[in-house]
């Protein structure tokens, strides 16, 4: 391919990037923009800070390869905002929103103590209902199903366990290990169906309330909304869809425009998944937090960032685990 075909059809691309629509939305909401957009940073920015000294991250990693997701996922979504495409940017916010729930639980069905207290994610069978071949590495080999009764995703990694007893203390070095744990069940999604209880969005979100990995108040009327706005947009209701939301506005249906009203209520609802998403991310580092007093102090002065960002839940979070009235 020649160099000036490249770049025509490099060209052709930025034109439709919206470039313009990008600077109308700055000029129109810029302190809301800038907001939403820093407080990405400070998720990805406080995962370091609470890394206690001759502590690997690897401890905390069914979370954190997730976290980096959501880092990512939440700027493209804040840039099709920017450039007036709001129905792609809330489906990939819901996205997001799943990534940080999704990853918490992973890292709780890493850990026996929290996998312990997982009652939400499924009713509690009496027998296992399948045959594991586990290799001493601790990965499936194969699978033979049993009974016709379900199994929660705690007791697969019990039963796991049972098995290959060194599976925990690899979780325990590694959480990221429990994905391969978990991969089987993932992988035979006919399986899945016959045999495990997969869990609603919902009942994960009232495991993590139980577990007080999200300790906000009325937390479930709150992911109640947010999952109903964001949903409404992945399964494009009429008024959902952009050209929906121009004719709404009275402008030509087909013209990309950036809309204040739209971006105003996006970067709203961006900043506050963006603030659940913090909570999360510090209650999972709980315990390097509250054991580490290099820690404490460094985390210290973030609480008047996150006030100044208007993340008011994760400033209130941080404000329990340093015990600061």
């Amino acid at each position: 391919m020649s160099e000036d075909m490249v770049g025509k059809a490099f060209e052709h691309i930025v034109q439709e990037f919206y470039q313009g629509n990008i600077i109308k939305s700055l000029s129109l909401e810029f302190e809301m923009v800038q907001k939403a957009h820093d407080a990405i940073h400070k998720f990805l920015y406080l995962q370091p800070q609470c890394l206690p000294p001759d502590v690997s991250f690897h401890e905390k990693s069914a979370f954190l390869t997730f976290a980096w997701d959501v880092f990512e996922v939440t700027h493209r979504s804040h840039l099709d905002a920017l450039t007036g495409h709001y129905n792609p940017a809330y489906s990939l916010l819901r996205n997001v929103y799943e990534l940080v729930v999704r990853g918490a639980l992973s890292q709780s069905l890493s850990d026996d103590r929290l996998r312990a207290r997982l009652t939400w994610l499924g009713r509690r069978s009496r027998e296992s209902v399948c045959l594991v071949s586990v290799s001493k590495t601790g990965r499936v080999q194969s699978l033979s199903p049993l009974k016709s009764d379900k199994i929660t995703l705690a007791e697969w990694i019990d039963r796991l366990k049972e098995l290959e007893p060194s599976i925990e203390h690899a979780m325990k070095k590694t959480s990221v290990a429990v994905y391969d744990k978990l991969d089987p069940i993932f992988a035979d999604r006919e399986f899945a169906r016959k045999y495990i209880f997969m869990p609603s969005f919902r009942a994960m979100v009232r495991q993590l309330v139980d577990l007080e990995i999200i300790d906000i108040p009325n937390f479930i009327e709150i992911n109640d909304r947010i999952y109903d706005i964001l949903s409404q947009n992945v399964h494009v209701f009429p008024d959902k869809t952009d050209s929906g939301r121009r004719v709404l506005q009275e402008k030509p249906f087909m013209d990309v425009k950036v809309i204040q009203e739209e971006l105003k209520d996006y970067m709203a609802l961006q900043l506050e998944v963006v603030d659940i998403a913090v909570v999360i991310e510090l209650n999972i580092m709980k315990d390097w937090i509250l054991g580490t007093s290099i820690v404490k102090e460094r985390l210290g002065p973030e609480i008047e960032e996150l006030d100044a960002l208007g993340l008011c839940h994760a400033s209130r979070t941080l404000r329990n685990l340093l015990r600061i009235s």
